[in-house]
C-alpha cells in the first residue's frame, strides 16, 4: 500500500478481461480524480507547485511510519517499482529519503508533469504523466 502511495503512479491493468479492464479503468479513473481534488487545496482545478508539495509533505509523513523525518527502504514495504524509486530519490546513497530529497523529487516531477510549461497541473496532465515518458512508466521512470 505504501509502495503505491509512494509511486504516485497511474497503474495499468494488462492481460485481464475486457469487462475487468473496463471496470478498473473507471475505479482508476476515479481514484485519480480523488487524489487530484486532495491535492488543488483550493479546488480552482489546478495544481500550483506549492499544493503538489504540500501534497508531498502529506505523503511523506504517512511514509515516514517512524516518525524519524526520513524513509528508509523498510518504511515502503515490497516492491520493485517503489525501490527503483527509492534509489533515484536517494540522492546522497545514504539509505535513506529525507525530506529535503522528497521534496527535491516532487519539484522534478511537477516540472515533469507540466507539459504546457504553465506553472500549474491540470487534470489532462496529471493524468497522462510526465512529458518524454511512455504512458505506464513510472512518474520518474527513467529521470534523474
Amino acid at each position: 500500500m505504501k509502495t503505491h502511495i509512494f509511486l504516485v503512479a497511474l497503474g495499468l491493468v494488462a492481460a485481464v478481461p475486457a469487462v475487468s479492464v473496463l471496470a478498473c479503468e473507471g475505479q482508476q479513473g476515479d481514484r485519480k480524480q480523488a487524489r487530484f481534488d486532495r491535492i488543488d487545496a483550493d479546488k480552482d482545478g489546478t495544481i500550483t507547485l506549492a499544493e503538489f508539495i504540500a501534497g508531498g509533505n502529506r505523503m511523506f509523513q504517512h511514509l515516514d511510519a517512524n516518525g524519524d523525518g526520513s524513509i528508509g527502504k523498510d518504511e515502503l514495504g515490497d516492491g520493485e517499482r517503489g525501490g527503483r524509486m527509492f534509489e533515484r530519490m536517494d540522492t546522497d546513497r545514504d539509505g535513506t529519503v529525507t525530506s529535503a530529497e522528497f521534496e527535491a523529487g516532487q519539484n522534478k516531477l511537477f516540472a515533469m508533469l507540466d507539459q504546457n510549461g504553465d506553472g500549474s497541473l491540470n487534470q489532462g496532465e496529471m493524468q497522462s504523466g510526465p512529458k518524454g515518458q511512455g504512458k505506464g512508466e513510472g512518474p520518474q521512470g527513467g529521470a534523474n
